[in-house]
């Protein structure tokens, strides 16, 4: 049936012949055409599977089956017709869920055709780009019913995360030897009975977005769980906890933690992983798809919420020297002094991290006695009280008068939002979004003027 079903009706003369045999007699013709494709599509879900053979293995374990993954512009052509054609020839609904995508548009939103010549081979996709960078382009941003825009900028953001989880592979088999993770890949936690800090704020990320991961997967959000699952492996995982790797070298913690993620990523990205996989374990005979779903892997007796507290708190310091750079033009380069108001005993073993991961040249930990350093800009973070040295990095003079001009000239363009969106004459013939868009950017302008303003104070003192 390459061209569809032929219609079973035959003519001789003025007699009409139906039926799923040929007629017997001389002088019968079949109807040249073919019924639609839809009939021949509609009998899918049985017709592959051994049917009308109701006994024939494939037809007895994969009928019905659990989810149809389709889109919601052939919901009545097919989608309906299955359910008609099954429920008429087999008394059953073939399918419990269906899960309808969008279209898939160019960049531009367009419906992509071959006029417009703005069509997307797949076959060329996975040649320049690879066929899992293809999967997450067209997976993250596409929800249920929702249309998705594809094109090279997204290709290629799918690609460089692909590479970053390829990266980190490599740097895992560089950094442990092979025998060690060989020793260590069942359960590289089962032995373990102590954690640093920053150990176990890793190992409560991953089990929260182990769960989140599980949860939306068995809802369908198939997008949520991508973008969750992105930014867990790039930020918390690579920025974080490999920078911390390479200071503490916890490597069954580093161990465990990749190799969940490479379960975890596999429904979305079959290719690299399993590439990833069979490469560390030095064993292509075991698959990735065989593994077990993660779980949790540890005792949480090797866990506290306070360690993973602590840690937490040295991600927020560390995330706030950064802006401070930001906000005075600190090159990055440049080593700062850093004053901490603490307990000694409790944040001494953070010390090396705080140096590294804020690129600072000298901690001292002091108590709440002690004075703030003059021109110093002042972070709190959880529990703790920092100041970073600035008159050694910065010319403080001509730094204020910066930041007050920037003052001044952010002040100008809040008055100027402040007098279009009081304009009635404006809101009611502008768009909708476009005053959501001004709204949001006067409260991003004040927050950035309380910000620079408070700079200002410090720097002052």
């Amino acid at each position: 049936i390459w061209f569809g079903h032929r219609i079973p009706v035959w003519y001789r003369g003025n007699e009409t012949y139906c039926g799923i045999e040929a007629p017997s007699g001389d002088g019968w013709q079949q109807d040249p055409d073919s019924l639609d494709t839809w009939f021949s599509s509609g009998l899918w879900t049985f017709s592959t599977l051994g049917w009308p053979d109701e006994s024939a293995p494939d037809f007895r374990a994969y009928h019905p089956t659990a989810l149809l993954e389709t889109g919601y512009d052939i919901l009545f052509p097919w989608v309906a017709r299955m359910i008609l054609m099954s429920g008429f020839l087999l008394d059953e609904i073939p399918f419990r869920t269906v899960y309808l995508h969008g279209l898939v548009r160019d960049e531009q939103g367009r419906k992509m055709s071959k006029s417009l010549g703005n069509t997307v081979n797949p076959l060329d996709v996975a040649e320049q780009y690879g066929a899992d960078a293809l999967r997450l382009a067209l997976i993250v941003g596409s929800t249920p019913g929702n249309d998705v825009r594809v094109g090279d900028e997204k290709f290629i953001a799918m690609r460089n995360f692909v590479n970053k989880l390829w990266n980190i592979g490599r740097y895992l088999s560089v950094s442990i030897p092979k025998e060690k993770i060989q020793s260590l890949w069942g359960n590289p936690l089962a032995n373990k009975t102590t954690l640093s800090d920053a150990d176990q704020w890793i190992l409560f990320k991953l089990h929260k977005i182990t769960s989140q991961i599980t949860n939306q997967l068995n809802s369908y959000n198939l997008s949520l769980s991508a973008e969750l699952l992105r930014d867990f492996s790039w930020n918390e995982f690579a920025d974080w906890y490999i920078e911390v790797h390479k200071i503490e070298k916890n490597d069954e913690v580093l161990l465990h933690v990749y190799n969940t993620l490479l379960a975890l990523w596999h429904p979305f990205m079959p290719f690299v992983t399993e590439s990833i996989y069979s490469s560390i374990r030095n064993d292509s005979k075991k698959l990735l798809m065989a593994h077990d779903w993660p779980t949790r892997g540890y005792s949480d007796s090797i866990t506290t919420a306070t360690g993973a507290q602590r840690f937490n708190t040295v991600v927020e310091l560390v995330t706030r020297i950064r802006n401070i750079r930001a906000i005075y033009h600190i090159d990055p380069k440049e080593a700062l002094s850093l004053m901490i108001v603490g307990d000694e005993s409790a944040i001494a073993p953070l010390v090396p991290i705080i140096e590294r991961l804020g690129r600072v040249s000298e901690v001292l930990v002091t108590d709440a006695s002690s004075a703030r350093p003059s021109a110093s800009a002042s972070i709190v973070a959880g529990a703790l009280h920092a100041f970073v040295h600035l008159g050694d990095v910065i010319d403080v003079a001509a730094e204020k008068v910066r930041l007050e001009k920037e003052m001044t000239e952010l002040g100008r363009y809040i008055s100027g939002l402040k007098a279009r969106l009081a304009d009635t004459s404006i809101i009611e013939r502008a768009p909708e979004h476009i005053i959501a868009g001004q709204r949001q950017s006067l409260s991003s302008a004040e927050a950035k003027l309380v910000t620079l303003n408070q700079s200002v104070q410090e720097l002052s003192i």
